[in-house]
């Protein structure tokens, strides 16, 4: 297993960190600029081509604390699927500084910069850590050290950040490569082989003033595409499952939602056995499309941490929904609450405590044949200052 896993690692290796230019010894420090607030986005939504942003425009892996942290330049590594989650994977010399901090860390960050922060990226990839005693080498080099809450260290001065939560670690072995001349014209007698870091993207996010798509039009745009996209989808295909990754995400959006006095009473279960979606899908006469689904959402609300709980769950489930049309799923609102009976039912196969209360079923797949969003607006419906 662990060869293979291997292999696959090195099939994916982009360009070699070697070929990063020298930077000059006379760096200057007036580059650093505060960058505008970066905003949460899905892996799925990472703009640009991926091998070009590491294997030319280069990253920088970062590992640590508030405390004590290093960072290094690279242009080796991937992004993509593994194991159901969106995930990273890089590579690190055992004898470079940062090592030690990636192994101790739990989380660490790969950042993205513009072409205007070369100079930076240089000056961080051919200085140790080790020789930067009174000051961290990327703060000399212009850059502004922040921090998530998990404790990981990023830099503002980055387009793009990922956090990752590491998974998997693993030393590559000489014996394991199927061509010796890597070993040779990469590594030769004296460098040391890198160990591979595979890391979930638990968070991902990007500076809002270049929140851009690839063909130049803003996300706020692609954002407002997804909210008029949207569409109510009750057929699916029943035998395709959804990554968990994309779960997780749909979640997450969920519960970025507002809610009155930060009371967040939400309680959201995701129903992805099929038993209980067929038994289910007989018994709530507004879902019967759970028998095709492979999975749904159920949103429920803790009564007794707020009156209005009902209010921020549906909050909640219109963020859902925006992030299932965002992924390319589709979904629907059927409601349990205020209906006894059809609340009932989830008490009944989910067995929810007395205290929460169902808001909705959502039931969540691949759409099957063709669904088109209604145009709601109506202008009759708009008001401006009085009635």
């Amino acid at each position: 297993m662990k060869r293979t896993c291997i292999i696959l690692v090195v099939a994916c290796l982009f360009l070699s960190c070697n070929q990063q230019p020298k930077v000059e010894e006379t760096m200057k420090e007036n580059n650093a600029k505060r960058s505008e607030e970066l905003i949460a986005i899905l892996p799925t939504e990472i703009p640009g081509n991926v091998i070009e942003m590491i294997g030319n425009e280069w990253m920088l892996i970062t590992a640590g604390n508030k405390d004590a942290y290093n960072t290094m330049t690279a242009s080796w590594g991937t992004l993509g699927q593994l194991w159901g989650k969106a995930v990273s994977t890089c590579y690190v010399r055992p004898e470079r500084f940062t090592y030690g901090f990636m192994e101790k860390s739990d989380y660490y960050t790969l950042c993205f910069f513009e072409e205007e922060y070369r100079e930076a990226l240089q000056y961080c990839g051919s200085k140790s850590g080790r020789d930067h005693t009174d000051k961290n080498k990327a703060e000399v080099a212009g850059l502004t050290p922040a921090y998530t809450e998990n404790g990981s260290v990023y830099f503002k001065e980055a387009y793009l950040v990922l956090e990752c939560k590491k998974l998997y670690a693993e030393q590559f072995q000489e014996a394991n490569f199927t061509k010796n001349d890597i070993v040779k014209s990469i590594y030769g007698e004296n460098n040391g082989i890198h160990k591979a870091y595979i890391g979930e993207i638990a968070n991902c996010w990007i500076k809002k003033e270049i929140d851009n798509t690839d063909d130049g039009t803003s996300k706020s745009k692609t954002v407002l595409s997804v909210i008029h996209e949207r569409k109510s989808v009750r057929k699916f295909l029943k035998d395709k499952e959804i990554a968990k990754s994309d779960v997780d995400a749909i979640v997450k959006a969920g519960m970025a939602a507002p809610s009155g006095r930060d009371a967040r009473p939400w309680e959201i279960i995701v129903v992805n056995d099929r038993q209980i979606l067929d038994a289910m899908a007989e018994k709530l006469p507004y879902a019967k499309m759970l028998a095709e689904a492979p999975m749904a959402i159920v949103v429920c609300g803790d009564i007794n941490k707020s009156e209005y709980w009902y209010v921020d769950c549906s909050a909640v489930t219109q963020n859902i929904l925006l992030a299932v049309e965002a992924l390319g799923l589709g979904a629907v609102w059927t409601a349990t609450y205020p209906y006894e009976d059809r609340m009932s039912v989830v008490t009944e196969y989910l067995k929810t405590p007395a205290h929460i209360t169902s808001l909705c079923v959502i039931p969540i797949g691949y759409p099957e044949g063709e669904h088109h969003p209604k145009d709601k607006y109506d202008e009759s419906k708009l008001h401006y200052n009085k009635w």
